[in-house]
């Protein structure tokens, strides 16, 4: 059976608009084109330091609205293991299994998560990775034998991914590689 793991933050879950907040930035969601978004503001000690200061921040992050058609979508391929970094604050990998829980995406008995930084690791034949991270998706098929699906976003914005359908387009992918291996 064919595996896909899923990505949470910038995939399912909104980081941004949570960080944005956190942070007290003065941007927009649609206004975050590169992954370092808060540098013209604040150090990165001082942002993930205002992220860690926030109770339930990874708890409290909204879905985005695309999440559970994706998720519905990337079933018909596999089974579907969310797969997410948690940062080093004690708070992080126990928020983002309670937001997977709050949001229906882990039902009650199932434990169909995986928190690792490097997901390379998971990397099998039968395997594909669908994240935000052009990197994350790199390695996965360079030190394995799966298959990275580049979730298309603002900040990762290298095929004009803004004005797009992301479950379209990640639904494509998944269909034009499927068994093919590589990185689309």
């Amino acid at each position: 059976m064919t595996t896909i793991y899923c990505d949470l933050d910038g995939v399912i879950a909104n980081f941004v608009d949570g960080a944005i907040e956190a942070a007290d930035l003065p941007l927009t969601h649609d206004e975050v084109n590169q992954w370092d978004f808060f540098k013209p503001y604040m150090s990165s000690e001082d942002f993930w330091g205002r992220i860690h200061a926030q109770a339930c921040f990874w708890e409290d992050l909204l879905v985005y609205p695309w999440a559970h058609e994706l998720v519905e979508a990337l079933r018909r391929f596999g089974d579907v293991v969310y797969c997410s970094d948690p940062t080093l604050d004690d708070e992080s990998a126990t928020g983002k299994i309670k937001w997977l829980k709050r949001h229906g995406f882990v039902r009650p008995g199932e434990r169909n998560y995986i928190l690792v930084a490097e997901k390379w690791r998971l990397s099998r034949e039968g395997t594909f990775l669908v994240d935000d991270s052009l990197q994350n998706c790199l390695d996965f098929v360079a030190r394995g034998e799966g298959v990275g699906t580049q979730f298309p976003q603002r900040w990762n914005d290298t095929f004009g991914h803004a004005t797009v359908d992301p479950v379209a387009v990640v639904v494509g992918r998944l269909k034009s590689i499927q068994g093919l291996g590589g990185v689309l």
